[in-house]
């Protein structure tokens, strides 16, 4: 039906305009939502690969967790000895840090087979373990955490009247389970009218008219009947009297004929 829907013939006729109409609604519509399902596919296809990116990054960031505990401890623990046996007396701690560098400091005494004296022990400060697990991070950067700003295309129409029918709230938010059934049941409907229309079109203003061909009704006079009197028939006695005078003419004409003949 829809080479009917054409400029010329829309414009000829108000009735099919007002139906096209709809169905261009319609056709609008189906294309919404054909870009809409374009869209959705795609955000769908990089929500997948999102969730699946999501999931190795939690992984990887429960061990990358554990391995900066496993260091902080480790940098906590560490201990290292003073170069030589020292008397248990000295301050210790400048010998760490001479030793060992800033930020180790004197932990504890242990004997180490120093005879009379002591060994020191050295560990790291607070300041120290913070450094070192500074650097530690940086050379074992956090794994980046996966980003998808892309938001669910939404797809929602004007509420549209299609025939004798209105649709409103034909929206992605609510499924649109039942738009392939809106769109089949009112192109039933338009399709219907347009065929209708043409079958038995709308005379429009642009159309031959004709003037109606009108009858006038034959009326009928009643006969009215005279009734017949009986009057005295001359004429029968003349038509007598001329039928034997033709009668006579003839038989004088033969009789002058054979007159003739014999002279």
């Amino acid at each position: 039906m829809t080479e009917y829907c054409n400029p010329v013939d829309r414009a000829k006729n108000p009735q099919l305009d007002t139906i096209c109409a709809c169905k261009d609604g319609v056709a609008a519509m189906i294309d919404g939502v054909n870009t809409w399902k374009i869209s959705n596919a795609s955000f769908e296809a990089e929500n997948i690969a999102y969730q699946k990116a999501l999931y190795d990054w939690n992984i990887k960031l429960d061990t990358w967790n554990r391995q900066k505990t496993d260091q902080k401890n480790y940098l906590i623990n560490e201990k290292k000895k003073l170069n030589s046996c020292l008397n248990g007396n000295n301050d210790a701690s400048g010998f760490c840090s001479q030793d060992h560098g800033a930020g180790w400091t004197f932990s504890y005494w242990e004997n180490d087979n120093c005879g009379l004296y002591r060994r020191g022990i050295c560990q790291r400060n607070t300041d120290k373990v913070n450094a070192d697990l500074l650097v530690w991070e940086r050379n074992n950067p956090i794994p980046i955490k996966p980003t998808f700003s892309n938001e669910r295309p939404v797809f929602k129409t004007e509420p549209i009247q299609c025939c004798s029918q209105i649709f409103s709230d034909i929206s992605t938010t609510t499924g649109a389970l039942n738009f392939n059934n809106i769109v089949q049941t009112c192109n039933q409907e338009i399709n219907t009218k347009i065929k209708n229309l043409i079958v038995t079109p709308t005379p429009t203003k642009s159309s031959i008219t004709s003037t109606p061909i009108t009858s006038t009704p034959i009326t009928s006079t009643p006969i009215t009947s005279t009734p017949i009197t009986s009057t005295p028939d001359n004429s029968k006695e003349s038509n007598i009297i001329i039928k034997y005078g033709i009668i006579f003419a003839i038989l004088f004409i033969i009789f002058l004929f054979f007159l003739l003949l014999l002279v």
